[in-house]
């Protein structure tokens, strides 16, 4: 029974080195990928502090910014009409 377990578990180690085998350049940007992204997790994390001080505006916040702004550069004009 424990060597049926030690084969399975051998079996199981054995399995990544065989697919780095058969995949190398798949293996090589899956790692590359992961790498990366726990970089750029790690980055966000660290300079979190600094970028809480400044307030950057959303991407909603914006939209309804330029709304407001197109609203209010046209608003003057629809009332001279009406009141001409």
């Amino acid at each position: 029974m424990v060597s049926h377990e030690n084969n399975r578990l051998a079996d199981y180690a054995a399995e990544p080195a065989h697919m780095v085998q058969e995949y190398p350049l798949s293996s090589v940007l899956v790692v590359f990928g992961v790498g990366l992204g726990t970089g750029l997790l790690l980055s966000s994390l660290l300079s979190e502090p600094v970028r809480m001080a400044v307030h950057q505006e959303t991407t909603s916040e914006r939209m309804r910014r330029q709304l407001m702004d197109a609203f209010h550069s046209v608003m003057p004009t629809l009332m001279e009409r009406f009141h001409a």
